[in-house]
């Protein structure tokens, strides 16, 4: 496997910039951290190889100021594990290129926005708002900014809007999850969400009933109704309705004896849920999620089985992607990138199921 910088700074426990910038043989680094730096390099086997090929100089992002724009989405969202991971990729990606980094935040993208105005920025990378129509709802000046230069979006895209797209198969994640509770042995099961209005995670209910269907599994759709949303968007907080639709589902005969909850996010409040019942997840329930948000579930009781959509990978990608942009001779038709997810386990899908 290739050593990257992210593996030497961690092995330095030094930030990635600060690799980039010994690599590369700056003078205001510290000596000390230059040394620790060099030692983790030397020991872990890192090469540079775009050096040794003699293409960084040509590299399409070298130099350029690269605008991670965050469109719709109020503190909470913006700041969540899932975006941070998308982040850290796009960090490492552009650190590796030495290119630099704008991060812009519009919380509300109905109205004109000054910093926007005054960036500076040769490419952008977008991710909105899954709720609604951003783009329609956005400012005429977000869209023409956006419009007149190459643009990458990540985590999501509204209709309508110009650029690529690099995310995961939303509906792969679905089926994949049915897929495992079917290996697990359960013949019942639940779709449990407090935001069925979220286009990527109803793709992922879609996927989950054609792979119920398909594998001969009863599925039960349990969803609360929403209020009406409005930007900035914040992240749910919705452990009532979770709470309520968790009765549902005690209430049904034959009971399911596993729920499918399409993030992360939603699966902490299944959690609360069960407990507030006096359930324990992975016996009276097994719960299986998405996103793979680790930062958020590390510390659940039991591990929660998610399918891992690879968010830090979906940011390099997004990165790899905008640059080849910046190498087509003529503009092409806009196109998207699909990550495959992949099967974490953990106990909450119950071990004496599995078969």
């Amino acid at each position: 496997m290739k050593v990257t910088m992210r593996d030497v700074a961690q092995d330095a426990g030094v930030a990635i910039g600060t690799v980039s910038r010994v690599l590369r043989d700056d003078p205001t680094v510290q000596a000390y951290l230059s040394k620790k730096v060099l030692h983790s390099a030397r020991s872990l086997g890192y090469q540079r190889l775009r050096r040794e090929r003699g293409a960084t100089s040509s590299h399409p992002l070298r130099g350029k100021t690269i605008g991670i724009m965050l469109l719709g989405m109020g503190p909470s969202l913006a700041a969540s594990p899932l975006v941070g991971m998308a982040l850290d990729g796009v960090r490492r990606e552009l650190s590796e290129e030495e290119a630099l980094l704008q991060i812009l935040d519009i919380p509300d993208p109905s109205k004109p926005n000054a910093s926007l105005e005054r960036s500076r920025v040769d490419a952008w990378l977008v991710k909105g708002s899954n709720v609604g129509n951003i783009w329609k709802e956005s400012h005429p000046s977000i869209r023409k900014r956006l419009q007149s230069r190459q643009c990458v979006w990540f985590h999501g895209k509204p209709e309508g809007a110009n650029g690529d797209y690099v995310g995961t198969d939303e509906t792969t994640v679905g089926d994949m999850a049915a897929e495992a509770l079917a290996e697990a042995g359960h013949q019942q099961v639940a779709f449990i969400t407090t935001r069925r209005e979220q286009r990527l995670l109803t793709q992922r209910e879609i996927g989950f009933k054609a792979g119920c269907r398909k594998r001969g599994l009863r599925c039960h759709i349990l969803a609360a109704s929403v209020d009406e949303q409005s930007f900035p968007l914040e992240k749910p907080d919705d452990l009532p309705r979770m709470k309520g639709l968790l009765k549902r589902l005690h209430r049904l005969k034959p009971r399911p004896t596993a729920a499918f909850v399409p993030a992360d996010s939603l699966a902490i409040l299944l959690y609360q849920a069960i407990n507030a019942m006096g359930w324990d997840a992975g016996r009276d329930l097994d719960v299986i999620s998405a996103n793979g948000e680790w930062p958020l579930i590390v510390g659940l009781n039991p591990a929660l089985t998610t399918v891992n959509i690879e968010s830090e990978q979906i940011g390099s990608r997004a990165v790899q992607q905008l640059a080849s942009l910046f190498t087509q001779s003529e503009k092409s038709p806009d196109r998207q990138f699909l990550l495959t997810p992949r099967l974490h386990l953990g106990g909450s899908l119950s071990p004496r199921s599995l078969t």
